[in-house]
């Protein structure tokens, strides 16, 4: 929610995660991020206040770089802005900007990116020449075809 500015009791000035996308459309500005740390207590509840709808609203910090004199109840137009940053917040102060929807990665594809990550640790290694790396390669796709079945078998419990 823009930081705290130095406050000690509001949090820490910390990001939460992420923009991947940023484009302006027909509705305003439109983006997409990604919530990071979700291992931790602070990611976690950051995803369960999203998810409950507590915490849906975005708001942006912006300096104008170009804007001309209004009329009338119109103050001033802006015509360029340098865009610092987007907020998530509880209460934005365009009741439009708002946190369309939340998309989780499965349990598949989590296990299907640890996998990959584990076979690409295993081709940076140095193997000893009685090794062959192919065998440790098929061992990784083995293990992520169990993980997949597994975290499978996991929601079906659901």
């Amino acid at each position: 929610m823009h930081g705290s500015n130095g406050n000690p009791f509001t949090g820490d000035d910390l990001p939460c995660g992420i923009w991947t996308s940023m484009r302006e459309d027909s509705q305003g500005l439109y983006v997409e991020g990604q919530l990071l740390a979700l291992n931790t207590d602070y990611g976690r509840r950051i995803l369960s206040l999203m998810k409950g709808g507590a915490l849906d609203g975005l708001s942006i910090g912006f300096r104008v770089k170009r804007a001309t004199s209004g009329r009338g109840t119109t103050k001033r137009w802006i015509e360029e802005v340098d865009l610092r940053e987007v907020s998530i917040v509880d209460e934005p102060s365009n009741d439009l900007a708002r946190v369309a929807s939340i998309k989780e990665k499965t349990a598949s594809e989590r296990a299907d990116e640890a996998a990959e990550q584990f076979r690409a640790s295993l081709r940076g290694l140095a193997l000893p020449a009685v090794i062959d790396n192919s065998e440790a390669l098929d061992a990784a796709a083995a293990l992520a075809a169990r993980m997949k079945a597994y975290s499978q078998e996991i929601r079906g419990r659901r």
